[in-house]
């Protein structure tokens, strides 16, 4: 269960949100857009760029899912214009909550990822429960890398990927990062 205590977060023209059934056109163009620079780490990409697909009906569980604070599923957003996504679960232990994020191709290379992830710890970090936010990404992805290491995450090595979280450009090893409570000094000092 998510407990965190809000679920959007703004620094300067950046923005995190979750997901509402409104988005569902707006995220299935981005994802389409950007699908040959996602695919190759996002196994999901498939759901989204099928030729039968209907956006509102493969949103509407991952709309769902944050309604029961089951997973977080956000949106990323540049001066209101959706950009990437991030997403807090809690499939890491009992103390902690795992943040993932991904961009549009057109938005990379700007430090978004960095700020918008930054956002996302500081929600993940509102439940009292949680001691600790960890990253995971394939091993392969050097972009990714770079998130967890500028906003201050301790290296935690590398283990074989978890069942059904593999892509076509992975390598089948995960990175594993993780950043505890008492080691987070919020995002100001950190975006």
């Amino acid at each position: 269960m998510i407990r965190i205590a809000a679920s959007a977060a703004s620094a300067g023209p950046l923005a995190i949100r979750p997901w509402t059934r409104d988005d569902a056109e707006a995220v299935h163009a981005l994802v389409v857009g950007s699908a040959d620079h996602l695919a190759p780490w996002m196994p999901w990409v498939g759901d989204w760029t099928a030729p039968d697909c209907d956006p509102r009906s493969v949103i509407e569980p991952l709309v769902t899912e944050w309604e029961a604070r089951e997973r977080y599923h956000g949106g990323i957003y540049l001066d209101g214009v959706l950009i990437g996504s991030v997403g807090i679960v809690d499939r890491v232990g009992a103390d902690a909550l795992e943040v993932g994020y991904w961009l549009a191709s057109a938005a990379t290379g700007r430090g978004h990822a960095t700020a918008a992830t930054a956002l996302a710890v500081g929600l993940a970090f509102t439940d009292p429960q949680v001691e600790r936010v960890v990253i995971v990404h394939d091993e392969a992805n050097a972009r990714s890398r770079g998130v967890p290491e500028r906003l201050g995450f301790a290296d935690r090595g590398t283990a074989p990927e978890r069942a059904g979280l593999g892509a076509r450009g992975g390598t089948g090893v995960e990175r594993s990062w993780e950043l505890a409570r008492a080691d987070w000094t919020g995002y100001a000092s950190r975006a």
